[in-house]
């Protein structure tokens, strides 16, 4: 391996690696949970490159070729994984809050802002992510793919959080209301029941 492919081979594990730092980055800036897989696929990419380094400089270059493939295999590796990770962790918290106003959707409809198209969005990324193994991982158009339902969700989730405290204080408004109907039911039919023996004995005594 001549000083020419390992230049080449150090600009493209050099790219894919910071490509996936700055997604942890952001990640991190942004108060989102840190991607694992893609630091631990970060690491690996690492180890490879040292072993690659060494190798080139003992005089074998076909083994320090095939760490530097592996390297950027883990680097690029990297970068998707930050994708998949992040399409689980808004996937959970789409979940999450669909869960929080069940049975009043019509409440979440009246205070998140463009509720019908957000949901209409997640039901269809809902259907098309369990069709993401059929996408090239390393191709462009997965990066894509992947970064189109990240910022999906996410838009979904800012518009709840938005709205949260508001909505969330009606829910519990409206269920503070059902418990008290609920107890002066149960009350007026105890009040009936007694009010009816009541009358049935006075009866009797006359």
């Amino acid at each position: 391996m001549n000083t020419g492919v390992l230049d080449n081979l150090h600009a493209k594990y050099y790219e894919a690696f910071k490509r996936a730092e700055e997604a942890v980055k952001s990640a991190e800036h942004a108060g989102e949970d840190l991607p694992i897989p893609c630091i631990n696929e970060l690491r690996y990419a690492g180890y490879h490159h040292i072993r690659a380094d060494k190798f080139f400089k003992d005089g074998d270059t076909q083994k320090a070729e095939e760490e530097m493939l592996k390297a950027i295999r883990h680097a690029n590796r990297a970068n998707f994984d930050v994708l998949e990770f992040y399409i689980a962790v808004y996937s959970e918290k789409t979940k999450a809050i669909i869960e929080s106003y069940k049975g009043y959707e019509y409440l979440a409809a009246r205070h998140i802002p463009n509720y019908k198209e957000h949901i209409a969005t997640v039901n269809q990324i809902g259907n098309i992510i369990e069709n993401t193994h059929a996408i090239d991982k390393e191709s462009p158009d997965y990066i894509e793919y992947c970064t189109g339902i990240c910022k999906r969700l996410k838009a979904f989730a800012d518009a709840f959080y938005s709205v949260e405290d508001t909505l969330l204080s009606e829910i519990a408004d409206k269920e503070s209301s059902r418990k008290r109907s609920w107890k002066q039911c149960v009350v007026g039919i105890i009040g009936g029941f007694v009010l009816a023996e009541i009358l049935q004995r006075l009866k009797e005594w006359v």
